[in-house]
């Protein structure tokens, strides 16, 4: 680094740590395909600076500063957690410091492969399979990551037919990112297959809307599976997906939706399962969902379409806020069918 910061604070003769360690973690990878210069020692020599400038002991004992001193050793006040000398530890072992990404198949008809070890090899079959060949190093653990792809029919590794679940012993499938979920486990080479799977288009991150009015008459407005649902689509005048496990919302992102005290708002929905529904938005002030920022409410599970009115311009946590995000909740787990037809707020003044 040369130069300052707002023309005050100098960096001449002070090595800054972490520029090192980036270079360093770019050296590793350079190495994999060029082998002109012996560039994992530079790496290694780089790694060995940022060990000795680690405190041994005290309350910030691993940590390291932002820049050290070339001639006093004075120590940056900024401080960092040592997650990213643990990296080049890894790979100075041998070991994965990073996720890995694999590109199989061609041009558009392809997917991206990603874990905490190597992609050894893999193939599309025009038959809705996906086989592929993984490496983690010894005593090793990962999940393996696959999309863009539809939720596929089957799944297993080494041969032996895997679960769908949600915890670690058994596959899922992220619809918010259209992925396939794979936990493998132990050092060596591992088959994965994948049967009935479809590579299908990346989600695009919705528009920004300025009011919260859908209707879902041709599209699926922006919303997006966020947890435990399928692939959304449009049917029949409504959003339509199947809730597959425990703790299931969409979320629609990108909003910017001024709120009223007299604000209320209209939802349309239908489920077949009974459960407690929730309803969560997030602001410009406080943009994660919240406890401080739901409605919760028992809807009608004869799977027709009901009506619900909420009057949440009265919510302590609503009115002069703006409004980014939304999510539903629409039952407490699956399985499921869940249609919504309208959600629509209807403005206070």
């Amino acid at each position: 680094v040369f130069g300052g910061t707002f023309y005050v604070w100098s960096w001449i003769g002070r090595p800054v740590q972490w520029n090192g360690l980036n270079y360093a973690y770019s050296l590793r990878r350079l190495a994999e395909f060029d082998s002109t210069h012996d560039w994992p020692r530079i790496a290694e020599g780089i790694l060995v600076s940022a060990l000795h400038q680690q405190e041994p002991s005290g309350e910030d004992v691993a940590l390291w500063p932002d820049s050290i001193g070339a001639r006093d050793r004075e120590k940056s006040s900024w401080i960092f957690a040592p997650w990213k000398i643990y990296q080049h530890l890894y790979m100075q072992m041998g070991l994965a410091g990073s996720p890995r990404t694999r590109l199989i198949g061609e041009g558009e008809d392809r997917v991206h492969v990603s874990l905490m070890g190597h992609v050894v090899g893999g193939a599309l079959g025009g038959d809705g399979t996906l086989d592929l060949t993984v490496a983690l190093p010894p005593d090793g653990r990962s999940s393996v990551l696959i999309g863009p792809v539809s939720p596929p029919d089957a799944v297993a590794v080494d041969g032996e037919a895997m679960d769908r679940a949600a915890a670690q012993e058994g596959w899922i499938y992220l619809a918010a990112r259209r992925m396939v979920s794979v936990p493998v486990m132990g050092g060596g080479e591992h088959s994965i297959s994948l049967a009935g799977v479809e590579v299908v288009e990346p989600l695009d991150r919705p528009e920004t809307r300025f009011e919260l009015a859908f209707q879902f008459e041709d599209s699926t407005e922006g919303w997006i599976p966020e947890r435990s649902v399928s692939l959304l689509r449009s049917e029949g005048g409504t959003l339509t997906f199947e809730v597959t496990d425990v703790d299931p919302y969409v979320v629609r992102p990108n909003l910017s939706v001024p709120t009223h005290l007299g604000d209320e708002l209209v939802l349309t929905m239908s489920v077949d399962r009974p459960g407690e529904a929730q309803l969560y938005w997030g602001t410009e002030a406080e943009p994660f969902f919240g406890e401080d920022r739901v409605i919760r409410f028992t809807p009608n599970a004869d799977g027709e379409l009901h009506e619900y009115r909420f009057p949440v311009g009265l919510h302590p946590a609503w009115p002069g806020q703006t409004i980014v995000s939304f999510r539903i909740d629409p039952t407490g787990g699956g399985p499921a069918t869940v249609r919504l037809e309208r959600l629509v707020l209807e403005p206070g003044g």
